[in-house]
Order: structure tokens, then C-alpha cells, then sequence
């Protein structure tokens, strides 16, 4: 990797620690980590100084050779000014603060696609008018500032559900469904959905290191097949409570909607939304084709031989 001076943002959190330290481990590396809390999981490792920082209001100074920018909201109860703010004006701070001689690694979403089409997606399927939600279109919005920054190199990667060791989302939230021997869900659930191992995501962001081609590229990152989410589902329950014979239930998902709707419009707390729904319920299939063909990307790993 010609790489070595590295920035890496939202190093706190579970894929941004993970490429940590994938890329602490390659030689010769210098790694700047930074991150919104206090984390001591890069403590034992020499090559990386985390700095903990907002990035709204400062970036660390170098002379970095590459930023992998992982940093960004994803609450699908958050505001749009929020999300504007972690997801667009933070990333536009980074990019103020770097040479454009420094090769960028943007990991964006899929959810700048709108998934209506039960067909797989490719990079090219995507408008701001399309999006799923108001964290697609400002992460749409960010991997748009970073083309017309013209860094010499710059990549948005798009993985969907990332997963792996370290994972503090997609598992509990599947466990926290689990009710005696019985999960709920929205239904019918997803018969086709891309899911990304978060060492999948990171061999892409090591790809694209060394190849730092010029100009300014989009990639769909996931594992090779995609997944019915009951499979999936139930595989997360199993492993976690292995003497029960966990069965998936599911409510109509126009009738959750309409539930949602309901208490959204008397402002009444609820812990589904709108977007969790569809999350779990349209198919989200991604061509890495592309990928394949152009980074070299093979998705070596999946969910079930992981």
C-alpha cells in the first residue's frame, strides 16, 4: 500500500475501529484515529494516536497521504439538521482540511438508493429525489462535495448492514426481538437483502489504498449473496439462545405503518419507525459487479462462514 500517513475518522465506532486496525497492522503505517468519545481500543498499538474530537468543529493537522472517512449519523430518528450537520458539513470540514493530493475513502450508504425495484442495484441507480430516508440524501449530499473537491484520488463506498465481530448494532437489535421462544417482525420479511462482513468492507478500503486511481469513484460493497433476513434472523437468535426452538412471527407491514403513523402524528414515543420497517421488509439487493471487476474486490466472507 503507497499509503502510510493515515486519518481515520469515527475510529469509536465498530467499522471504524475495524479498519483501525486492519490497516495498523500493514508496515510502515502511521495511523492519526479520531472519534466524538473516549476509546482506549487503540491503546497497545504504537502506529495510532486517537484524538478525540468533534469534527463539526476541528480536524486534526497533518501532512496525510490518505483519510478513510467513516465518521456520520445514522439514528433513523434523527433530524435532517442533524444529519446535515454530522453527515455534510463535518465531511466538508474534513475536506477543507486535506491536500488534494491525499486519496479519500468515503464510506457512504446504500440508502441513497430508494430500493422500489425488486432488481439489484447499481451505483448508477440514484437520484436525490430517490432516497430512502433523510440519512440517504445527506449522505448523497456528502459523497457529492467530495467529487466536486477533487481530491487527486477519491473513493464512496456503500455497504449495506455491515456485521462482524465488534458489532453493537445490527445484533442487539435482532436479539432485543426475541420473546421467550418467539421473534416479531413486520412482514413479510426481506427474501433478498445485501449484508456486508465488516472484513469484506475493509479488504475494499485496502483496495482502493492501493490503487488510488484518479478521479472520483463509487463502488457497492457486500458479501458475494445476498440474504432472506429469516435466515439470518434466526441464526442470531440460535446462536445466542441455543436451547430454544426460536419460531419468526409477523405482523402485515401496512398495518405497523399505519401504527407508526398513529402515534408519530400525537407525537407519542415508539421504537419502530418508518425506516426500520422498510428496512427489514424491501428487497435491497446490491450488484458489486463493479467492484469486482474494477478494485479487484472478492468478497471472501459471509454471514454463515463467519
Amino acid at each position: 500500500m503507497k499509503s502510510k500517513n493515515l486519518l481515520i475518522t469515527g475510529a469509536s465506532g465498530f467499522i471504524g475501529g475495524r479498519i483501525v486496525e486492519r490497516l495498523a497492522a500493514l508496515p510502515n503505517t502511521k495511523i492519526t484515529a479520531t472519534g466524538r468519545t473516549t476509546c482506549h481500543r487503540f491503546d497497545a498499538l504504537d502506529n495510532v494516536e486517537y484524538v478525540q474530537v468533534d469534527l463539526l468543529n476541528n480536524v486534526p493537522r497533518g501532512t496525510f497521504t490518505a483519510c478513510i472517512h467513516v465518521a456520520g449519523l445514522a439514528d433513523d430518528k434523527a433530524s435532517y439538521e442533524d444529519l446535515f450537520a454530522a453527515n455534510v458539513s463535518a465531511t466538508t470540514n474534513v475536506c477543507n482540511n486535506l491536500s488534494s493530493e491525499c486519496t479519500f475513502v468515503f464510506i457512504s450508504s446504500p440508502s441513497v438508493y430508494s430500493f422500489r425495484k425488486d432488481i439489484p442495484y447499481n451505483e448508477d441507480m440514484v437520484s436525490e429525489h430517490e432516497t430512502t430516508n433523510h440519512y440517504g440524501l445527506t449522505k448523497l449530499k456528502a459523497e457529492t462535495l467530495i467529487r466536486k473537491r477533487a481530491f487527486t484520488s477519491a473513493y464512496a463506498l456503500r455497504p449495506r448492514a455491515v456485521y462482524g465481530p465488534g458489532d453493537h448494532t445490527l445484533r442487539p437489535r435482532i436479539l432485543k426481538r426475541v420473546k421467550g421462544n418467539k421473534m416479531v417482525f413486520p412482514g413479510p420479511l426481506s427474501e433478498c437483502t445485501s449484508m456486508t462482513h465488516v472484513d469484506n468492507l475493509c479488504d475494499a478500503v485496502i483496495a482502493c489504498l492501493n490503487r488510488a486511481e484518479l478521479g472520483f469513484h463509487v463502488y457497492n460493497i457486500a458479501d458475494a449473496n445476498p440474504y432472506r433476513l429469516e435466515d439470518v434472523f434466526l441464526a442470531i437468535a440460535k446462536a445466542e439462545y441455543p436451547d430454544r426452538d426460536i419460531r419468526i412471527k409477523t405482523i402485515p407491514a401496512s398495518i405497523v405503518r399505519g401504527i407508526i403513523r398513529f402515534f408519530n402524528m400525537f407525537r407519542i414515543p415508539l421504537e419502530l419507525t418508518l425506516q426500520s420497517v422498510d428496512y427489514v421488509t424491501r428487497q435491497a439487493h446490491l450488484d458489486i459487479s463493479k467492484a469486482e471487476r474494477e478494485l479487484g474486490y472478492k468478497a471472501v466472507r459471509d454471514f454463515f462462514r463467519s
